[in-house]
């Protein structure tokens, strides 16, 4: 793995979001990925950091692994996904007086915080990802409130 395993991505729109722990597609945060700058920013640290990598379990070779940032288009839109599977919920900052993490829905803009780990399980060996901090920066209620917040 690469020495910088952080992900850190600032006033990023957000299109879709599931927190529900108890939900059969996981937790995850779907942001808009159009902006190159956005793209550049992930593709690098997928490739830096392996992300993706499944070395055991699938019989992949290290040396196959080709970073590859699952993209989704619709209606011109980029779409990128973040998994949220630590065993908490990640860190939440809001200058928004009251906001909670459920308050971050379609359209609030967010800055976040995404960790690569290894894992080595039942299941496999590799590389995968998971969001370690959320910054609300604007809410879908308040598109004038909050400044900038850091995260770090």
């Amino acid at each position: 793995m690469a020495n910088n395993s952080l992900l850190i991505l600032k006033n990023v729109k957000v299109l879709f979001t599931q927190f529900n722990k108890d939900d059969q597609f996981g937790r995850s945060i779907t942001i808009d990925a159009s902006s190159e700058d956005v793209q550049r920013a992930i593709n690098e640290w997928y490739k830096d950091n392996k992300v993706g990598l499944v070395t055991a379990g699938r019989n992949k070779n290290e040396s196959d692994y080709e970073a590859k940032p699952q993209y989704r288009d619709y209606k011109g839109v980029k779409q990128f996904t973040f998994k949220i599977n630590r065993n908490i919920d990640p860190a939440f900052k809001s200058s928004i007086e009251g906001a909670k993490l459920t308050d971050v829905r379609y359209t609030s803009v967010v800055s976040l915080v995404v960790r690569a780990f290894p894992y080595d399980n039942n299941f496999g060996k590799g590389v995968s990802h998971s969001v370690d901090a959320i910054a609300l920066i604007k809410s879908a209620d308040a598109p004038d409130a909050s400044s900038e917040l850091e995260l770090i």
